[in-house]
């Protein structure tokens, strides 16, 4: 199962792809928050696994810190590893030609670090596992579309070619 936004023309495609391989699915933007978490905490109280896609940011997500920068990004996998002892399974895709290969890290059990009302905590610790790869090879990553907004105050006037830049060093 996987959470994507139909309304966003950037990530859609990614989200078709998905379903066409009978992937289910949430529409983040049209399904209330209620019956969102409800759907996912079924589906996984079934042994089921859900595709969270971490770097998606909506200015109405809680503050956290990405690329050491306030920003906003969504406490989803945070909240279902804290509430519910689910494993998170860090993963990324590397593009190799015309193909991509999928790496997936060891789970990390997040409940053993963070008490269940430090999402910040445990989200900003996601983030910069998410960083760190993306600083590894920074043309990999597919969500360069809305760089410029994520930043908030001093850091929103960081531009794709700025951050890039910090990457690069």
């Amino acid at each position: 199962m996987t959470v994507g936004t139909a309304g966003s023309p950037e990530l859609r495609p990614l989200y078709e792809q998905f379903h066409q391989l009978g992937c289910a699915g949430f529409d983040y933007d049209a399904t209330s928050p209620r019956e969102l978490i409800r759907g996912l905490r079924q589906h996984l109280q079934a042994n089921g696994v859900v595709f969270l896609l971490g770097d998606f940011w909506r200015p109405n997500f809680p503050e956290a810190s990405f690329f050491g920068l306030q920003s906003r990004t969504p406490q989803g996998a945070a909240t279902f590893a804290l509430e519910d002892n689910v494993p998170i399974v860090p993963c990324y895709s590397v593009r190799e030609g015309k193909r991509h290969r999928l790496i997936c890290q060891e789970p990390l059990h997040l409940g053993r670090s963070f008490g269940r009302k430090q999402r910040r905590e445990a989200t900003d610790e996601l983030n910069e596992w998410m960083a760190s790869i993306i600083s590894e090879n920074p043309s990999q990553w597919l969500y360069w579309f809305n760089c410029q907004e994520r930043w908030e105050g001093d850091d929103r006037r960081l531009t794709e070619q700025s951050v890039g830049q910090a990457l690069a060093v």
